[in-house]
């Protein structure tokens, strides 16, 4: 009888390796090294102006996590200390590069609320743009240092100080942003910002009543997306008007206000800044 294949298989001995010792080539093995990339670290003069305000935040720790970025409230404080918002910019622009520092810049981290060094160095560069200035030269601007009369003496950082000579539609985001309002009432006005903003314009009382300028405000709410209160289009509209009540250019509004004209009025007292 033939055996099959496999029967001659299974009879042929087997080899024994276990006595064999196992060995690895490591021949072509290279034993790389490579050392822990640290972050990089602010330099330069916007590297100074980070570490200032990366610690600014209220109850932060120095070398905790908060302290080594900045967020938003801390980046729009030092826009507004450096007069940089609202007169050179909007608040809403400003938070356009924050935001896009934050989420869409080549340096973005997963962290979107705050933004580090890089991020914070990025943000600078786009609004140093905007500006038509330097980096360097926006970090070596010198911090609005004035008395508001009512809070704490030489208060830096009034941005109504920097308002004067301002466009009319970054006299409304001020105005409108004010008291710390929720994001959708901070692009309109209630009838006491649109007061106060036509006292700080010096409109009001000396060139209009107090009555002519609420019976606007109430004809206006008819041309404005939000019913109860007016947005800029509304806003624009009602001052088209009153330029005219008081033989004003309309163009020529914001310069009605003398510069260095104590802020507040007697009446209202004296207007809130955003955020107090």
């Amino acid at each position: 009888k033939r055996e099959t294949r496999k029967e001659a298989a299974e009879r042929r001995p087997r080899d024994d390796f276990s006595n064999v010792r196992k060995k690895v080539d490591t021949g072509n093995l290279v034993l790389k090294i490579e050392k822990k990339k640290e972050a990089p670290k602010p330099e330069g003069p916007v590297g100074e102006l980070f570490k200032r305000w990366s610690g600014a935040g209220a109850g932060q720790q120095r070398g905790s996590k908060l302290s080594k970025s900045v967020d938003w409230k801390e980046y729009l404080e030092m826009l507004q200390t450096l007069g940089i918002v609202p007169t050179k910019m909007s608040r809403a622009a400003a938070q356009e590069v924050f935001k896009q520092a934050n989420r869409a810049g080549p340096v973005a981290n997963d962290d979107t609320s705050q933004l580090d060094w890089l991020e914070f160095k990025y943000a600078i560069q786009k609004v140093s743009e905007r500006i038509g200035v330097q980096p360097d030269e926006l970090a070596a601007m010198k911090p609005l240092k004035v008395s508001t009369g009512g809070g704490r003496r030489g208060s830096e950082a009034d941005p109504l100080k920097s308002l004067e000579g301002a466009q009319l539609d970054l006299v409304f985001g001020f105005f409108a942003a004010s008291g710390g309002q929720s994001k959708k009432r901070a692009k309109s006005l209630d009838g006491k910002e649109f007061v106060q903003m036509l006292e700080w314009l010096t409109v009001l009382p000396d060139r209009a009543s107090k009555t002519a300028a609420m019976d606007l405000f109430q004809k206006a709410k008819k041309h404005s997306s939000d019913p109860s209160e007016l947005d800029w289009d509304a806003c624009q509209w009602a001052l088209q008007r009153l330029a005219k009540q008081i033989n004003v250019p309309y163009e020529g509004l914001h310069e009605l206000r003398p510069k260095g004209k104590n802020i507040g009025s007697p009446k209202s007292g004296s207007v809130r800044s955003p955020g107090t």
